[in-house]
């Protein structure tokens, strides 16, 4: 164990998912390093953490903001009417399959993809914003891995922020209600296989009644980044400070921190069985 001031509180740090924390990027458990009865407090994007830090938040319009609609028909007259879905990545073998799932989606539907793993440049991306993302009408915001509250830039930032409607590969629905504006998003687990989701997606655009329901949560609600991509405001000083003066002081030590991160957070993915979508627990 490290030598350590008595009076001084570790924590454990990381905004990775629990499949890309040490040993599980790797593939071998033996990588993991020792370090259990090491740290007082943890700091992720869980709110089961000591110091909660998630990507981004959910806040309720105050009034005096709720002055004006949300302007559907200038939200469609800003948005590409030849291609409907796009995604920016730069991990092309994701534990999750999501690769895999987009490139049965494109059979059905056009996707314009940026990054490293795309045809199409986006330059200055992963250092920078990649502005195109804000000509589409929706954001294919994959992860990459199905962790519970794993809920990354790409949809905080990618969908909401450049006014996309999120199309989701990842958390459950059933955490992602308690943390999203309400019919903010569509996932993945909802349609048997790619064919119904890509259906999904066109009868929308068709029906512009049905496509601005994803949309009205934004005359009741708003989203903030708060995780410091993209120039954006970062959070992780100011919930330290907050967690230095509210959280108890007594002290407590994670005796393993494989309990507490790694085990049962986590679902294997997507995967295809006689052409049926199957998530994977």
């Amino acid at each position: 164990m490290p030598k350590r001031n008595p009076h001084q509180i570790w924590t454990f740090v990381t905004d990775e998912s629990p499949l890309n924390t040490f040993a599980y990027y790797y593939g071998e458990e033996a990588r993991f390093p020792n370090i259990d009865g090491i740290f007082n407090w943890s700091m992720t994007y869980r709110m089961d953490s000591d110091i909660p830090l998630p990507y981004g938040r959910t806040i309720p319009l105050r009034k005096e903001e709720k002055t004006k609609k949300f302007n559907f028909e200038k939200w469609h007259r800003s948005k590409r009417q030849d291609v409907l879905l796009v995604n920016v990545n730069s991990h092309c073998s994701a534990k999750n399959n999501r690769n895999m799932y987009m490139m049965r989606l494109h059979k059905y539907i056009t996707v314009a993809k940026y990054g490293a793993c795309g045809r199409d440049l986006c330059p200055g991306y992963v250092t920078r914003d990649c502005p195109l993302v804000s000509r589409y009408k929706f954001y294919l915001a994959f992860e990459n891995s199905n962790c519970n509250e794993y809920i990354t830039e790409k949809l905080w930032w990618n969908s909401f922020e450049k006014k996309a409607i999120p199309i989701i590969m990842g958390t459950k629905p059933e955490i992602l209600n308690q943390i999203l504006p309400p019919h903010s998003y569509i996932h993945v687990n909802d349609y048997e296989n790619p064919k119904d989701l890509a259906d999904y997606i066109i009868y929308l655009n068709n029906t512009p009644s049905e496509l601005e329901k994803y949309l009205e949560w934004r005359n009741h609600f708003k989203t903030v980044n708060e995780h410091g991509y993209f120039q954006s405001e970062s959070a992780h000083y100011c919930r330290v400070c907050e967690a230095l003066n509210y959280n108890s002081k007594d002290k407590k030590l994670y005796d393993s921190v494989k309990k507490f991160w790694f085990k049962n957070k986590c679902q294997r993915g997507w995967s295809t069985f006689f052409g049926a979508n199957i998530v994977l627990d």
